[in-house]
Order: structure tokens, then sequence, then C-alpha cells
């Protein structure tokens, strides 16, 4: 069975008018995850190979399709309803670490959402 390709430069909707494609590449996350408040299980993620625990509130996400460089955008978010701070420490194209920290470190249960251009 032969597989087909799609080419459209923009997506038209039939009542909410078009939208350029290189707007939907380009704005799309290429990277996000949900982790458990143990830091050992990823409730959902995309474009994820493995979640590390490194040591008590840091862990490392590691990427499966690299970024083009490591100047991307990225953002944490705790879920736990904790006063921590999260935060991201950005890499290299392939990983990033996430940080819950409060006067020390502490686990909590965090998602992130990274956006860039893949490799």
């Amino acid at each position: 069975m032969a597989l087909g390709k799609i080419k459209a430069d923009t997506l038209e909707h039939s009542t909410a008018g078009s939208l350029d494609t290189q707007y939907v590449v380009k704005g799309s996350a290429k990277v996000w995850h949900n982790q458990s408040e143990d830091g050992q299980t990823l409730n959902g993620s995309f474009n994820v190979s493995s979640l590390s625990d490194l040591a008590t509130g840091n862990y490392q996400i590691n990427v499966s399709s690299s970024l083009a460089n490591a100047n991307y955008a990225g953002s944490l978010t705790l879920i736990t309803n904790n006063r921590e701070e999260p935060f991201l420490y950005l890499l290299t194209t392939s990983s990033y670490r996430a940080y819950i920290y409060d006067g020390a470190y502490q686990d909590g249960a965090n998602a992130s959402i990274i956006q860039g251009d893949l490799a």
C-alpha cells in the first residue's frame, strides 16, 4: 500500500476563515510533560523519551526528537496546591530540568510546555 502526502500552505474552515500552516507548525508545543508528585511517573507526555528523578525537587526531562537549538522557550507549572516556586533550566537540544524550590528543594507534581523548532 502506498502512502500519500497532503501538501497545503493554508488551512481553510467553512465559517472561521483560513490559517497559514506555518502558524500551526511554529505555534504548536514541541514537547510537554505532566508528572506525578514523587517524580517517578509520567502521567502524560509528548516528545518525551524519559523522566529522571535526580534528587528531591530536581527532575530531568529527556526529549525524543531534539530541538533545533537550546534557545527554546519553556514554562513549568506546579500542579499541587503548595506554594513552592517551579522553574525550568534549559539545558540542551535534547533535555531540560524542572526544579521546585521553596527555601529548599521539594517534590511536587508539575507539568511543562516547550516551544521551539525541531531539528
